[in-house]
């Protein structure tokens, strides 16, 4: 073996050994980014379902307090009938 045919190998062995490091610094950045985004993905349908609920329950209520005024207003002619 000559000088040359280790320079090559060692010039192949380091850049093997940067391209794995980048990959491993790729994959980190990437699991990071990932782990992010579904927290966010989360929160944002916890402020959904919250908010539906909220416009649900408001909703019911509107809707009780609908009968309860329609109720008075049947109870009200019954009252002046009699």
């Amino acid at each position: 073996m000559n000088d040359g045919d280790l320079d090559v190998k060692s010039s192949i062995y380091m850049t093997t050994e940067q391209y794995y490091m980048t990959t491993e610094q790729y994959s980190h950045a990437y699991c990071a980014v990932s782990s992010r985004q579904q927290s966010s993905i989360n929160q944002t349908q916890k402020q959904y379902s919250h908010a539906y609920s909220t416009v649900f329950a408001d909703r019911v209520q509107g809707f009780k307090d609908l009968v309860q005024g329609f109720i008075e207003l049947v109870q009200g002619f019954i009252d002046r009938a009699q």
